[in-house]
């Protein structure tokens, strides 16, 4: 049996790859003054460099469209089944670690590793699993999911038990594994998700508020406020990301007063509206 390997083995061997490919177009010239080959016996560890697009827009995988997002952020989550690195025409578990399919092809039931970890200690279970493909198929208001309508074939999601979950289907749909082995469609922490969403209902709340009441008041032209809200919702990760790296040192309403001070200076709402407190 052929050795397998994950998904960083995966990205690292395919860069590695790359570059060789395109160092083999090139003929080879003379070498400058102080260049040599590379020492052989290649050891593993170190750090790798690479070009992609510009900076993520946002980190969320979910609502992306976007190698400046994928790219980074892809190889720190890990999927419900992958395609085999080894044979691409093949799908092999990831965190199912096997399926079944019933006769009429309607019912895919997957059943899930244990003692699997998210990054931040809580443990893997089908309720993540459950979470993450409710969240595509049927996202929250304000969330963009673009393989909405790849899995809109999924009638609903059922849980089992713990370590087993149930993907009912309105009609057979074969590509339904290749579909659930793109990269784009990784398994978030359901607590994680919740918070998500918290935080989300809120600030778009705040900011829609504010943006009507700049409107009533006379301070902007009319607007779309619910699509101003959603898009202005990017800087939030910015924001969040920072807050909690640095240890929470400030709370969600300084976070708030931080977003719209930014929303104030983009479109002009002027020098009064980040210091008006959140209702």
């Amino acid at each position: 049996m052929g050795r397998r390997y994950g998904r960083r083995q995966f990205i690292r061997l395919g860069l590695a790859a790359g570059l060789a490919l395109a160092a083999g177009c090139v003929p080879e010239g003379p070498r400058g003054p102080g260049v040599s080959r590379p020492a052989g016996n290649p050891r593993s560890g170190g750090v790798l460099t690479v070009r992609i697009d510009g900076d993520p827009p946002h980190f969320d995988i979910h609502q992306a469209s976007t190698s400046s997002v994928l790219w980074p952020l892809a190889p720190c989550y890990n999927l419900l089944v992958q395609y085999d690195p080894q044979d691409p025409d093949k799908i092999i578990p990831d965190l199912a670690e096997r399926w079944e399919v019933s006769p009429d092809g309607k019912v895919y039931t997957f059943y899930l590793r244990r003692g699997v970890r998210f990054h931040h200690g809580k443990p893997f279970d089908a309720r993540d699993v459950w979470a993450s493909f409710g969240r595509i198929i049927r996202p929250p208001q304000g969330m963009v999911s673009p393989r909405r309508g790849v899995l809109g074939v999924v009638d609903g999601i059922e849980l089992v038990d713990d370590y087993t979950v149930r993907f009912v289907l309105k009609r057979p749909a074969p590509s339904l594994l290749a579909n659930l082995a793109q990269g784009w469609n990784v398994v978030y922490p359901e607590d994680i998700q919740a918070k998500l969403r918290e935080i989300h209902d809120l600030f778009i709340g705040l900011i829609k508020d504010q943006l009507e009441a700049a409107v009533s008041q006379g301070r902007i032209q009319p607007v779309d406020t619910e699509l101003i809200s959603i898009i202005w919702f990017g800087a939030l990760y910015q924001l969040l990301l920072r807050w909690l790296s640095a240890g929470q040192p400030t709370s969600l309403e300084e976070s708030y007063r931080q977003l719209v001070s930014i929303l104030a200076k983009t479109i002009g709402l002027g020098p009064g509206l980040p210091d008006q407190e959140p209702d």
